[in-house]
């Protein structure tokens, strides 16, 4: 019924977003609002649209349904369907916790007598602030020195790698399985399991594995309603780093992120970090005061 014009706009997103999963989800959101609606898209009226919008409140999630509106009023636009509108709702914060600095060194102390590939890729997750998709994907090639590219959300973006995140690379590769094939030689994480050893990774569970792995042997405690993932790490290490870092864009550009917005919805400052910034601010304000009055009493003599 409408697979002419889903064709086509797949054509069109494929040639504006550069990753797959992105194109995907764009050209998904609008076939299955038009399966739903079961009309050709030049029939479509806005109380059809209105029942599909109601449907998607009832039965799906707020966060979902930003991006999902999101992408359809795109499609819409495109199609010269502006008649037809679809309400804009911002995504919520889920209030997912982080890692105190406590239980981090944990994990820190426990990772360094881990494997090779375990090293290489908790820091890749918590020195990098990688997705898991970009961890597997990493190509050898993608590493100049202490910098690392690496295909985001955005395009190509740079990372400084940290020293230790260096060490583990170099400790990894001693101990890499020998690639089975030469496209699986580009890659730098190789499975080591016996059935498919040596062949890259096309799924994301492994690092989700070993990331939860690495929690596990740390003996942490993760706050209550959490679970050992690399969000939890991700929400940990953009914390910390926020936390000492004098400018916040570092976090940013280290995290791949365009926008500061996005990097600051991953902070988790708790009461702890709180209390100890006002102190040293009151500090510092006490000794300002002071020094005002030391040049006041000079200035009088």
């Amino acid at each position: 019924m409408n697979s002419k014009i889903i064709k086509e706009y797949k054509d069109f997103v494929w040639g504006r977003h550069s990753k797959r999963n992105t194109r995907l989800t764009y050209t998904d959101h609008a076939r299955v609002m038009l399966e739903l609606i079961g009309k050709p898209l030049k029939d479509v009226t806005q109380h059809d649209v209105d029942r599909y919008v109601q449907k998607c409140l009832e039965t799906k999630k707020t966060n979902g349904n930003s991006i999902r509106f999101w992408s359809i009023r795109q499609f819409l636009k495109w199609a010269k369907r502006d008649d037809l509108v679809l309400p804009k709702i911002n995504p919520v914060d889920a209030g997912k916790l982080a890692l105190n600095e406590d239980e981090a060194n944990k994990i820190l102390s426990t990772v360094e007598s881990l494997s090779p590939l375990h090293r290489l890729v908790f820091y890749l997750e918590y020195d990098a602030i990688r997705r898991p998709s970009e961890i597997r994907k990493l190509k050898l090639t993608d590493r100049y020195r202490d910098m690392l590219s690496y295909e985001g959300k955005t395009g190509i973006k740079p990372v400084i790698m940290t020293e230790r995140l260096q060490r583990a690379w170099e400790d990894y590769l001693k101990f890499r399985p020998i690639p089975v094939t030469e496209e699986d030689s580009k890659y730098l994480i190789l499975t080591e399991g016996s059935y498919f050893r040596g062949r890259y990774s096309r799924c994301n569970s492994m690092v989700n594995r070993i990331i939860k792995e690495v929690c596990m042997l740390s003996k942490i405690e993760i706050p209550q309603g959490e679970t050992a993932s690399n969000y939890l790490i991700k929400r940990t290490t953009i914390t910390l780093q926020l936390k000492d870092c004098p400018d916040p864009k570092i976090v940013m550009q280290q995290a791949g992120h365009t926008k500061l917005g996005t990097t600051m919805k991953y902070n988790r400052i708790d009461e702890k970090h709180i209390k100890e910034y006002l102190n040293v601010f009151e500090h510092k304000s006490d000794n300002i005061n002071g020094n005002r009055d030391i040049d006041k009493h000079k200035k009088l003599l």
